[in-house]
């Protein structure tokens, strides 16, 4: 079952064992669970390693799923979680645990990589935007909008219809706000 045969695949991945909708079903499920538990803060840490794993396969299973952009920087963002103390406030795990062993301030290479990647993706993304819909039009966002599938949404529809004016502030505000989030990261 699926887009491409399991045979085909070289990749590794749980879909692999079990081609039926209800291995998949099940995983998917799993996944959710891990994800639901991370949000709570529910054995955050091991949550976190399910969450990675299953995304890695189901990423690995169906390569055309996720474009590269969606697809690598959860994944990233997963594997940094992993050795943050993403539980240790306002969680499940912060109320089981006493206050005296909790670590509030952490400095380490998961946190560095976190940041600086974070840090990259805001001004990267900041330094492309030198098309003039960007920078003198102010009318990215309502291309975006026209060109993209989603534009069959209600919120599309009335942006597009009546919220012209909002576009453009939203596109105005878009690059100043890419270009100061890296420098409050660093803060």
């Amino acid at each position: 079952a699926g887009v491409s045969p399991r045979t085909n695949l070289m990749r590794w991945s749980l879909y692999h064992a079990s081609g039926s909708p209800g291995w998949a079903y099940m995983l998917w499920t799993v996944h959710l669970c891990a994800l639901v538990a991370m949000v709570v803060g529910y054995r955050t840490r091991l949550a976190t390693a399910f969450a990675l794993v299953l995304r890695i396969s189901r990423k690995n299973r169906n390569p055309l799923l996720l474009d590269s952009f969606d697809g690598n920087l959860a994944t990233c963002v997963l594997f940094w979680a992993l050795s943050l103390p993403i539980g240790a406030v306002w969680s499940v795990d912060a109320a089981r645990e006493p206050r005296s062993h909790r670590t509030m301030h952490v400095l380490s290479a998961a946190t560095v990589g976190l940041a600086s990647q974070m840090w990259t993706l805001y001004l990267t993304a900041a330094l492309c935007k030198t098309d003039p819909a960007w920078t003198s039009s102010m009318t990215a966002l309502q291309r975006l909008l026209q060109m993209s599938h989603g534009s069959s949404s209600p919120m599309s529809s009335m942006l597009l219809n009546h919220g012209e004016w909002l576009l453009q502030l939203m596109t105005a505000a878009t690059r100043p706000i890419e270009g100061i989030l890296p420098v409050l990261l660093l803060l």
